[in-house]
């Protein structure tokens, strides 16, 4: 009886729809990629694209949202390195007290769209009036792709 309460209270709090993200203007809603040959040694390639990101406020703490991403990518053409890359994925702040966040990586391809590596979390929070910059965070390993 009492854990069907719970539940019961639970379900009646519990949001029924998720709220419209709020989006700055000129994102992108459908994904870019381009991609360039530098003097055939490497390859950059960058993507745009929207991509449900936890987010830090301020005010609410931690959350999730769609957040436009930047993905820069690195990654040599030799056969025998060409499974490694360097990439940075960029999540600006998407309204006024939230905090982008940068993440450097380093990853390796195991499948065509899936990739296991090591990346280090940078907030970029800035706040002269008190003195606060940019937080790092422990690096931590990640698998990321299509799946």
């Amino acid at each position: 009886m009492l854990v069907t309460t719970i539940v019961g209270v639970w379900l009646v709090q519990a949001p029924v729809v998720l709220p419209a993200p709020v989006l700055p203007a000129g994102v992108p809603f459908t994904p870019s990629v381009k991609e360039w040959s530098l003097g055939g040694a490497f390859v950059l390639k960058q993507e745009k694209f929207l991509q449900w990101r936890p987010a830090y406020d301020l005010v609410r703490g931690w959350y999730a949202e769609p957040r436009p991403t930047w993905l820069l990518e690195l990654a040599p053409t030799n056969r025998h390195l060409s499974r490694l890359s360097l990439a940075v994925e960029s999540n600006p702040a998407s309204a006024a007290g939230a905090i982008g966040f940068v993440r450097p990586r380093l990853q390796v391809r195991v499948a065509e769209q899936t990739r296991v590596g090591v990346e280090l979390p940078v907030a970029m929070l800035v706040n002269t009036a008190s003195g606060i910059g940019p937080r790092v965070f422990r690096p931590f390993a990640f698998i990321s792709g299509r799946f």
